[in-house]
């Protein structure tokens, strides 16, 4: 039988909610333009297609960084430092310096880390056929 899930890995899937749904909208509005055309929207609507797609990639991962932390710590641990990773270089992209978004997500990040050197899960997971 499996132990439970760590504390800190079980808050940082919840702390990533919030942030993967709010990076998923600002997605959804780099590509369809679906706020008013304010200076700001206009500028996050200039930005490269690569970026776009960065930004996109980050939600991607970021739902992973939701998903991973209560099945394998180790690997939640990993998608959260690609989130981060993805989200520093596309805000730097799109406005030219980090917001407090990535720094929430560093943070959860750092609780992510914490429950996988908590988890007595192996990082590996185990031969097919075994059930413990």
């Amino acid at each position: 039988m499996h132990a439970s899930t760590p504390l800190p890995s079980r808050l940082a899937a919840a702390a990533f909610v919030p942030l993967v749904v709010m990076h998923s909208v600002v997605t959804l509005d780099l590509f369809f333009n679906l706020f008013p055309g304010t200076e700001a929207f206009r500028t996050l609507w200039a930005a490269t297609f690569g970026t776009k797609l960065l930004w996109a990639l980050a939600s991607v991962i970021g739902a992973a960084a939701v998903v991973l932390p209560y099945r394998r710590p180790w690997p939640g641990l990993f998608a959260s430092l690609a989130f981060c990773a993805c989200l520093y270089f596309a805000s730097v992209h799109l406005w030219g310096e980090v917001k407090g978004g990535f720094w929430l997500a560093v943070a959860a990040t750092l609780l992510a880390g914490l429950g996988a050197l908590r988890s007595t899960r192996p990082f590996k997971p185990a031969p097919l056929g075994r059930t413990s």
